[in-house]
């Protein structure tokens, strides 16, 4: 708990932008999000789709366990690949996604709140009756 107090937003580059520094240290410092390879944090940016999976998927698992998911180039979905597929793949087989489409997934494409707080939900073990379809 002690390693959470002294991760803060200063670890970013842009971290005079970042409003929520509490909720930001502790993500940071449980592993679940790590900001872009620029060294930003781009707090006023969107979230995408396959930013949402990679974060479930470290919630879940926890960083170490969700790296060592296989590698994967391609899953269900026609439109993944690349760093996102592993964590796509493991949401989907989990119930926690599901695509556009029966072969889209739309990783690009910037998850809603209703999205998000449905794969939340999901991650959580509710809606197993298929109550958010």
């Amino acid at each position: 708990m002690l390693g959470l107090c002294t991760i803060g937003a200063s670890a970013y580059t842009d971290d005079a932008q970042v409003e929520y520094t509490g909720a930001v240290a502790v993500l940071t410092g449980l592993e679940i999000i790590d900001g872009y390879e620029d060294g930003s944090f781009k707090p006023t940016s969107n979230v995408t789709r396959a930013e949402a999976a990679a974060m479930i998927t470290r919630m879940m698992l926890g960083r170490s366990n969700a790296e060592k998911l296989p590698e994967t180039s391609s899953t269900k979905f026609t439109d993944v690949s690349g760093w996102a597929a592993k964590y796509v793949s493991y949401c989907a087989s989990k119930g926690i996604i599901v695509g556009t489409s029966e072969t889209t997934f739309e990783p690009n494409g910037l998850v809603t709140g209703t999205q998000l707080a449905t794969m939340l939900l999901r991650a959580l073990g509710y809606g197993k009756m298929g109550e958010y379809e």
